[in-house]
């Protein structure tokens, strides 16, 4: 992995240790060019569409309130069948989904969260505005802007990660190993091209734990502060995926753990431990608040969320054999990495054993909620896209594989919790995998990420209609990791065909002009448009500088726009490593480095 700064400190297991209060010049540097490369990379390789019917009902509400100033929906979006390879019955191939309910004032309301709509208000603002420059169909363009959301959100998930990662002691590289290796080799590349839910709700999970372990660090001088962002993220997730509130009993245990532990330390009075608990926790109960009135005024129930066919009435082992060794649907096929950050739990129970049992309740809680979920696998997605969330918490502990403090114990000490020369030898092997685990999880995502992973579990449905589901879980023939390369060969031919980019879009102007002669007010062509970006996104390769020249975009715009982002992206990429080297030679200068 080459040289990595030794500055791992040595501290007593269970503590946290923090390079400083105020992040260098050039730390922060670091920070700044490790956001925006992520932030070019993701906004290069987006497919500027929405991929499927859920997706359009969150961004209907979206379009609703900035259009309307109301939640409800177009009658167009409600009833909408969606194909999935798991039927209700699990003899049918297809399941149908309502992606809108009938209120309780007989309107149409969506039947999802409110808060992705919300983040996505400013996105969709901007489409407006820009649409007129660009030259497309306002539809076409506001929903391109709208799919840029999680890009966004996923390189501010890897910039949290690596700062989450300096707040646990790790040095600058292995800190960015973490944020490296997730956001390129993790499942979260290809999610950063959707308009899931998944990846808001990582990094809302994941910024409320970094709030929280400021709060608690006693050399913080806004503890205050960080705990109101805590709990304040803990809230809005709520509002996002009102499923995550499975980990708020995690957090509130973990908080009162080391709340009850300072005060004993402190010698403070119940007053102090009650006033952190409520800096912490109205922010949550605002959010809960917040879910019960959208509740409300949707289906005139509180407790009402519009999920009508959920269950929990699989067999618990079937959903935790899949999500975690399936071979259509296991995390760690979809996830090298996690193969190795394992070995780095063990060492981070050792070390920092609070932190490390916040790590494994929060899986534990997460994975145990979703194996027995009727659709555990998470529908036509890519891997087990419902743990997503935990996915950068998974990654973590593999920074305890590069911090160099674990030298320093005493294998015969009790309180290290290791014994013995074994763990020795299981950290080196670990750690000369990570290159390899890193490649492989590249060249996965990088396949994800040029070809809809769609396209295969079409034709694996029409091909084998009957065994489909079997096929693509459980049988390794059959994996999509296996036949996704397959996939983007076959699109790449479809756009180097002679005419075939102009027969597709003479075939999209065709259908836009049915689509105005049928009559289709803005909603009817909104959803008809999703049917044709999802049929023309089927055959190309899966970017949005491929997709807008064929629903009408001037070429030279998305030449011009792949120009300028390819030319920052290098820009960012070689500022990157510049500081990375700034940051690190001085310390390699004075021997302070393990290779």
């Amino acid at each position: 992995m080459g040289v990595l700064t030794e500055r791992c400190a040595s501290v007593h297991p269970g503590t946290l240790a923090r390079p400083s209060d105020q992040a260098t010049c050039g730390e922060q540097r670091l920070q700044i060019l490790l956001t925006v490369f992520f932030c070019l990379l993701y906004l290069l390789t987006v497919n500027g569409r929405l991929v499927n019917r859920d997706a359009e009902s969150v961004f209907q509400v979206t379009r609703s309130l900035v259009e309307h100033r109301t939640f409800t929906v177009p009658e167009a979006s409600v009833f909408i069948a969606a194909v999935g390879p798991r039927g209700t019955d699990g003899d049918s191939l297809s399941f149908a989904t309502e992606t809108a309910r009938r209120g309780a004032d007989g309107r149409s309301y969506s039947m999802y969260g409110l808060g992705q709509s919300l983040v996505a208000i400013p996105l969709y603002a901007a489409g407006k505005v820009l649409q007129p420059l660009v030259g497309v169909e306002s539809a076409v363009f506001t929903r391109l802007l709208a799919s840029l959301l999680n890009a966004i959100v996923t390189a501010l998930t890897v910039l949290l990660l690596y700062r989450c990662g300096r707040l646990l002691g790790y040095a600058v590289r292995p800190s960015l190993l973490l944020a490296v290796g997730y956001g390129l080799a993790s499942m979260a590349w290809p999610y950063a091209k959707s308009f899931a839910g998944e990846p808001l709700t990582g990094a809302l999970l994941l910024l409320g734990f970094f709030a929280l372990q400021r709060s608690l660090d006693a050399r913080e001088a806004n503890r205050g502060r960080w705990l109101v962002l805590s709990g304040a993220a803990h809230g809005f997730v709520l509002l996002v995926r009102i499923s995550s509130g499975i980990a708020l009993p995690v957090a509130v245990l973990y908080l009162l753990w080391r709340l009850v532990a300072l005060r004993r330390r402190g010698g403070v009075g119940l007053s102090w431990l009650l006033w952190r608990l409520l800096l912490w926790g109205g922010p949550v109960g605002v959010g809960l608040a917040l879910v019960a009135a959208y509740n409300l005024v949707r289906f005139g129930d509180p407790l009402s969320t519009g999920y009508q066919s959920i269950a929990w009435n699989v067999p618990p082992q079937v959903g935790l054999y899949g999500l975690l060794l399936s071979s259509g649907k296991g995390v760690f096929w979809y996830n090298p990495l996690l193969l190795t950050s394992l070995v780095g739990l063990a060492f981070m129970l050792a070390r920092r054993r609070r932190v490390g049992l916040y790590i494994l309740a929060l899986a534990l809680v997460w994975i145990g909620f979703h194996s027995p979920y009727r659709f555990w696998e998470g529908g036509w997605s890519w891997g087990p896209r419902l743990l997503l969330p935990i996915v950068p918490f998974l990654i973590l502990p593999l920074g305890e594989l590069f911090c160099t403090a674990w030298r320093t114990l005493d294998l015969s000490n009790r309180e290290s919790g290791v014994r013995g020369r074994m763990p020795m030898l299981l950290v080196a092997a670990a750690r000369r995998t990570v290159p390899l685990l890193l490649a492989i999880g590249l060249v996965i995502q990088v396949t994800a990420v040029g070809a809809d992973y769609t396209r295969y579990l079409w034709a694996t449905s029409q091909q084998h209609p009957e065994a489909a589901y079997a096929r693509l879980v459980y049988e390794p023939a059959g994996s999509p990791l296996l036949w996704q390369p397959v996939a983007f060969i076959e699109v790449m031919a479809n756009v180097m065909r002679p005419g075939g980019l102009e027969q597709m879009r003479l075939d999209v102007a065709e259908r836009a002009l049915k689509h105005t002669q049928d009559g289709l007010d803005e909603d009817g062509r909104g959803v008809a448009l999703l049917d044709d970006t999802m049929v023309v996104g089927l055959n190309i390769p899966d970017f949005w500088f491929i997709l807008l020249p064929i629903f009408g975009a001037p070429m030279p715009v998305a030449v011009v726009g792949v120009a300028l982002l390819v030319l920052l992206l290098g820009m960012a990429g070689v500022g990157l490593r510049r500081q990375l080297r700034a940051m690190t030679e001085p310390d390699v200068k004075r021997g302070r480095v393990v290779t």
